[in-house]
């Protein structure tokens, strides 16, 4: 199975549909644009996330719970981006 299984529906699409009224570019300009609005979407998501565990971090540390290895774990998970 594919990684990318959305664009491969998008080119099966384009390579077998019989409906002449939606161009190529027009296919993969809307599969283009759905795609960024998502990752938008997950970008705004993974900051909030980001925000929420650097303010629970801070918490930990004025707590003296860091020595727990949380503030260690959250830093790491952090760090551990693609």
């Amino acid at each position: 199975m594919s990684d990318t299984p959305r664009t491969d529906d998008a080119n099966t699409y384009i390579r077998t549909r019989r409906d002449f009224t939606i161009t190529d570019h027009q296919v993969w300009q809307e599969h283009g644009e759905h795609l960024e609005r998502e990752l938008n979407v997950a970008q705004e998501r993974i900051s909030r996330l980001e925000e929420a565990g650097d303010a629970m971090a801070s918490h930990a540390k004025a707590l003296g719970m860091d020595g727990t290895g949380l503030v260690k774990r959250w830093l790491k998970s952090k760090e551990d981006k693609p």
